[in-house]
C-alpha cells in the first residue's frame, strides 16, 4: 500500500488560487466589470495573472494598493500562515 504525502502531488502539480472581485463600483481603476487576479504556485516559482494575462507581484500589489487593499492594514491582506484559531468563529470550531 502506498501513502499520499502533499509534497508529492505539489511537486508535481501546480497550485491555483482565483479570486474575482466585483469592481462595478470601479473600485479598481481597470475600466471592467470584474476583476479577475489568479496566484499559481508553481515548484520553482509562482506565476501571477490579472484578467487572464500575465503580471508581475508588483503589478498585482499596485492594483491591489490602488483599490485600497493595503498590506499595512491587517483587515485586508492576510499573510500566508498567519490565520489563527482565533479568526474563525466558534460556531465552526471543532
Amino acid at each position: 500500500m502506498s501513502s499520499f504525502r502533499s509534497s508529492d502531488f505539489s511537486q508535481r502539480h501546480p497550485i491555483a488560487v482565483e479570486i474575482i472581485f466585483d469592481n462595478s463600483d470601479n473600485r479598481f481603476p481597470t475600466g471592467r466589470e470584474e476583476v479577475i487576479l489568479r496566484r499559481t504556485i508553481g515548484l520553482k516559482k509562482d506565476e501571477y495573472s490579472l484578467d487572464k494575462k500575465s503580471a508581475s507581484k508588483a503589478d498585482v500589489m499596485n492594483l491591489l494598493e490602488s483599490a485600497g487593499f493595503s498590506k499595512s492594514n491587517p483587515y485586508y491582506i492576510v499573510p500566508q500562515g498567519r490565520v489563527c484559531v482565533s479568526s474563525i468563529p466558534s460556531r465552526f470550531r471543532i
